[in-house]
């Protein structure tokens, strides 16, 4: 598929029209849609796709001719030049018409409009393209709207555009045409002029400003930041255990830290990643970064920027808080020492990453260091000293830290191949992806015997350890199970796996949490 040139800044727009009858409502909104098209950008090209007056044949016969076929490719080509595609059509049955039901069948096919990933699950490739339904039908629009008479604009949206990767996608519905009088069908047309104006009106300032922000937060990757969460909240537990009290501005402040360094983390990792995540065809919601870059969504400037300002307003807001409002100063360090390490995980110059050492990295960097941050938001510095000077305190994060190491391990197995071919020594590059599933499971076991282990050291009561064991043991064994899994490195046994993994993690840091929330503790027990 010819991809159009990103840099270009004149916009096209492709108008799908579907009605029978030429002289028709829907042809007069199809009409008013193109003048407000060439009102809001008179440097647009538009291009109409009249499905009936071009006698389009929706039936599918087969895939192999249906490819071959001229007006096919024709139509595919539209669609990959255009930047916004608008549908004028009505609604029959509470459905769109058979003929552009076709349309969607021929055009938007497996390979172009989409494909298949390892795990069954459609990827869109019509990216960086936004779409609007314009639509009539027989029903009043305020009621059409809520009600089963919009479902087939619904399924079109969610069920063809989404899943071919055209995410900005609305529809309008003006109805009911059967008791609509001129002066209503009037204001209808004006509306739809309207419509086509602000579709192709470029961005404002603030439009844009709302889009960057969102696409940051995607890139911050907030799934993964369940692992520092649950970091953070043992520590606050521990240390609302040993007060007697849960102080929630401390907790907010710690978990705003955890965020800034987490955020910092991910934009990093995405930069550092470019060229890895170019090419890595086995990307999931665990693994391989979001991909945003590769798909020109966001620069390599944002995100330098937003790794900057993310760990700068982290570490500046960690040491107005010792040196004004009188934190314990471990609050700055376990911020910066996260933050340290979390950087380092795959940015310059250290890059444990690439060189096999990023899950070693990780165990320490999302286990002591964020706890400590938790922990100091909730006690005075006395308690502070005394708990950092035992060891029961450091013992807690072990399951927290080994199941972080196990779920970094597995999700480096679907980067495998992009990690070789850019030249990244990963561990599972350097171990071998099957290796690594059994290295994984040997971590879990032993993650079990550290969760039985605070049973001994006085630490917990065993009912909690057994709860806490229960997931890395399940994982373990659905791992050992399912050694081959790394096969179909980006297939649904993989993430399930991947998965488990992940939520043992975030159980490993809240099964605890809940035991010190409802059981004041005495500091020397956790010296």
């Amino acid at each position: 598929m010819v991809e159009k040139d990103a840099r270009s800044t004149k916009k096209n727009f492709l108008v799908v029209f579907s009605h029978p009858k030429g002289e028709s409502l829907g042809n007069a909104l199809k009409e008013a849609v193109i003048r407000g098209l060439k009102k809001s950008n008179t440097a647009a090209e538009i291009r109409v796709q009249d499905l009936y007056k071009e006698q389009f044949d929706p039936l599918l016969h087969d895939i192999e001719e249906n490819d071959k076929d001229q007006a096919t490719v024709e139509m595919k080509g539209n669609v990959v030049w255009a930047d916004g595609i608008v549908f004028v059509t009505p609604l029959w049955w509470a459905n769109i018409p058979a003929m552009l039901k076709g349309y969607f069948d021929r055009i938007f096919t497996e390979h172009f409009a989409f494909q298949y990933n390892q795990a069954a699950i459609p990827v869109g490739l019509l990216k960086n393209k936004k779409a609007i339904l314009i639509g009539t039908c027989d029903t009043p629009s305020l009621l059409a709207r809520f009600s089963k008479t919009s479902l087939g604009f619904k399924s079109v949206i969610r069920g063809v555009l989404k899943l071919s990767g055209i995410k900005d996608s609305k529809f309008i519905l003006f109805g009911s045409v059967l008791t609509s009088t001129e002066e209503k069908r009037k204001k209808w047309i004006k509306r739809a002029e309207t419509a086509g104006e602000a579709f192709a009106r470029p961005d404002t300032l603030l439009t844009k400003a709302k889009k960057r922000i969102a696409t940051l937060i995607r890139a911050a990757r907030l799934p993964l930041f369940s692992f520092v969460f649950g970091s953070v909240l043992l520590g606050s537990a521990i240390g609302s255990s040993i007060d007697r009290d849960f102080n929630w501005g401390g907790f907010l402040i710690a978990i705003f830290l955890g965020f800034m360094c987490h955020a910092a983390v991910s934009f990093s990792n995405e930069v550092a990643d470019e060229k890895t995540d170019v090419i890595n065809v086995n990307r999931t919601m665990f693994n391989g970064g979001t991909g945003l870059m590769a798909e020109g969504l966001i620069t390599k400037r944002t995100l330098n920027w937003g790794w900057v300002i993310t760990s700068w307003l982290g570490l500046i807001l960690a040491a107005l808080l010792v040196l004004q409002f009188g934190y314990h100063w471990l609050l700055f360090l376990g911020t910066a020492v996260g933050l340290f390490l979390g950087l380092e995980y795959s940015f310059y110059p250290l890059r444990f990453s690439r060189i096999g050492l990023g899950e070693i990295v990780a165990f320490v960097g999302y286990g002591v260091p964020m706890m400590l941050v938790g922990l100091v938001s909730q006690v005075e510095n006395p308690a502070v000293d005394q708990v950092a000077s035992g060891f029961r305190f450091y013992l807690l994060s072990l399951p927290i830290s080994l199941s972080v190491f196990v779920t970094l391990c597995l999700t480096q197995i679907p980067d495998t191949d992009a990690d070789r071919e850019a030249g990244k020594r990963s561990i599972s590059v350097l171990l071998r992806a099957k290796n690594v599933m059994i290295l994984s499971a040997l971590v879990l076991l032993l993650c079990v015997i550290f969760c039985f282990g605070l049973v001994l050291f006085g630490i917990l009561p065993l009912k909690y350890s057994i709860a806490i064991s229960i997931f890395p043991l399940l994982t373990g064994g659905v791992i050992l199970k399912n050694l081959n899994a790394y096969e179909i490195p980006a297939g649904m046994k993989m993430i399930n796996i991947m998965g488990m993994s992940a939520t043992t993690t975030v159980l490993c840091g809240i099964i605890p949490a809940v035991y010190f929330f409802n059981n004041p503790v005495q500091v020397n027990l956790l010296k």
